[in-house]
């Protein structure tokens, strides 16, 4: 069922404000986090992290670093992150929710560069959500969404040059919705998810228009739905904010998908965002409840085990070396102004994956 974006976020901050304080943004803290996040919070430094895909862009590889301490601060007070994404040598890549800038911060910084990236308005860009940075095509590619209604500019898939910025592709989902997050294949094909309609759409390698890849009635309903997206070896995971489900979509012959298969999972995950993948079979969750959780998936057989439960607004992730930098969003103060502001600065948080 088609609900309009407007009507989508309210439901989802709906969703938000229920949870805990520490989801809310509604501690004393300066900067958000409710608390040091436990022992072996240390200096992000080499580590096994892999290359693989994630639903907001590239995990960094081995050795590299991204921020020289425990947070990254963003600058301003109404920026409201959403999407991380991540390069090899640990660049981290952040874009706002609220006001469509994509910031770029170098490795080893715990600030953006002083000149963003990319603009709110460069490329069509209205609410900036999942980003992913393809190294190997040397593209980052961004979700931009209409999230109040009101620009007149369609959602859409938006391409940049890694290295230099410059729009190289814009790619409007058809019939509408809310472009929220991506993933990419090994062949270089584009997977999108559609909050507001139930399908995953697709941009074939060196395609010119997005396609429905997979549509699904469990992946509607009432609110907020398909959130994260990954790929992990031949095939595409993705979670459900509303209900908390995962799925898993085999990736068939030339591309086509095999069946839906939900996750049995232990429990239902709560609000879950980002999805990024660490080992075969292995993935991080952001819940909006404010956990990052792993999820350990092996046959029949999984586990979900919290790595953090204290984080201010969490939306999604990207894996630097041996640690998360997890995106502290707080996106309920944006739409809800009742809610109180936001604490300052807007900042991600680095959280070890042991």
């Amino acid at each position: 069922m088609w609900i309009a974006p407007r009507a989508l976020w309210a439901t989802a901050l709906a969703v938000a404000l229920a949870a805990p304080s520490a989801a809310c943004g509604d501690d004393d803290d300066d900067g958000g986090g409710g608390g040091d996040g436990g022992d072996g919070q240390t200096t992000s430094d080499a580590g096994a992290g892999d290359a693989g895909g994630d639903g907001g862009g590239a995990d960094a590889g081995p050795g590299a670093d991204g921020g020289a301490g425990e947070t990254i601060a963003l600058p301003g007070d109404a920026v409201y992150p959403e999407g991380v994404t991540s390069l090899a040598d640990g660049t981290i890549f952040v874009g706002s929710a609220a006001q469509g800038t994509i910031f770029r911060v170098p490795p080893g910084a715990t600030s953006p560069e002083s000149e963003a990236f990319a603009e709110g308005g460069d490329n069509g860009l209205v609410n900036t959500l999942g980003l992913y940075a393809d190294e190997a095509r040397g593209t980052l590619w961004a979700c931009s969404s209409d999230l109040a209604g009101t620009s007149g500019i369609a959602p859409g898939l938006k391409a940049f040059d890694l290295a230099t910025g410059e729009p190289t592709g814009s790619f409007d989902l058809p019939g509408g919705g809310i472009c929220n997050d991506i993933a990419i294949d090994a062949a270089g094909n584009v997977y999108v998810t559609d909050s507001a309609a139930p399908r995953i759409l697709t941009l074939p390698a060196g395609g010119a228009a997005l396609e429905s890849w997979v549509e699904d009635d469990r992946f509607g309903g009432e609110g907020f739905n398909l959130n994260g997206i990954e790929v992990d070896g031949d095939a595409v995971y993705t979670v459900k904010f509303n209900t908390g489900d995962m799925f898993r979509i085999p990736i068939g012959e030339k591309g086509a998908p095999g069946v839906v298969l939900a996750v049995a999972l232990e429990r239902p995950l709560e609000s879950p965002d980002g999805l990024r993948r660490e080992d075969d079979g292995t993935f991080i969750v952001v819940e909006g409840v404010g956990r990052l959780t792993r999820v350990a998936l092996s046959g029949a057989a999984q586990q979900l085990t919290t790595l953090r439960g204290d984080l201010n607004g969490p939306t999604t992730a990207t894996i630097v070396g041996d640690g998360a930098w997890v995106v502290e969003g707080q996106i309920v103060h944006f739409s809800d102004p009742t809610t109180g502001p936001p604490d300052l600065p807007f900042q991600l948080v680095r959280v070890p994956l042991p």
